[in-house]
């Protein structure tokens, strides 16, 4: 039995104009520099603009830097805000911190991540490093191939647009798990397709 604010979230997202939901599958890159360069940015920036043409950018000049131990020599060797081309400290704290713990866990891949992250307790260790929060640890998810939804402000807007009485990130999530299940989409899929049509 589904919850009515599942039922009437799934109602709402099906009956938006023009919504897509049977998009590209999400590939990951491959590339641990790419991933972790796209996780510390993400937040509160623009994708299209700002974050991906840095991602881009990362997979182009160190094509080699595919594990979390070859990207860690490239930011010794170039400095974070030369490879991320960013100049706030903050996002550059972040990622070294991050880099940092991922490799003293021995977390080189992708694939490493996929299986590291799921062992309770790591996803409170990632909430350690400052900065990285609930939505950060689900997109990190997303990035190694774990179907789950990173809840940004676009669907908790899309929440209280449905009328839905749920506003943390602990009451939305498991809000539109359960909306992706009624409407028989996989959750890394409806992720990308709220994405894709909120963000235009």
């Amino acid at each position: 039995m589904h919850s009515s604010g599942a039922v009437k979230l799934a109602d709402f997202i099906r009956a938006l104009p023009d919504l897509n939901l049977n998009p590209p599958k999400r590939q990951s890159y491959g590339h641990m520099g790419a991933t972790l360069t796209d996780a510390v940015l993400q937040s509160g920036l623009n994708y299209r603009t700002v974050v991906y043409p840095r991602v881009r950018g990362v997979m182009e000049r160190f094509p080699f830097a595919t594990s979390t131990a070859a990207f860690w020599t490239v930011l010794e060797t170039h400095t974070p805000a030369t490879v991320l081309d960013w100049s706030h400290p903050e996002k550059l704290r972040r990622l070294l911190e991050l880099a940092s713990l991922l490799l003293d866990r021995e977390v080189q891949t992708e694939n490493d991540l996929s299986y590291w992250i799921l062992v309770p307790g790591n996803a409170e260790v990632l909430l350690s490093v400052k900065g990285i929060g609930r939505k950060t640890v689900d997109y990190l998810k997303l990035l190694s191939g774990i179907p789950t939804i990173a809840v940004d402000r676009h669907v908790q807007k899309l929440v209280a647009m449905a009328g839905v009485d749920a506003k943390t990130y602990d009451e939305v999530r498991p809000l539109v798990l359960e909306s992706a299940e009624i409407m028989k989409v996989e959750p890394a899929a409806l992720d990308s397709c709220l994405w894709r049509h909120l963000s235009r």
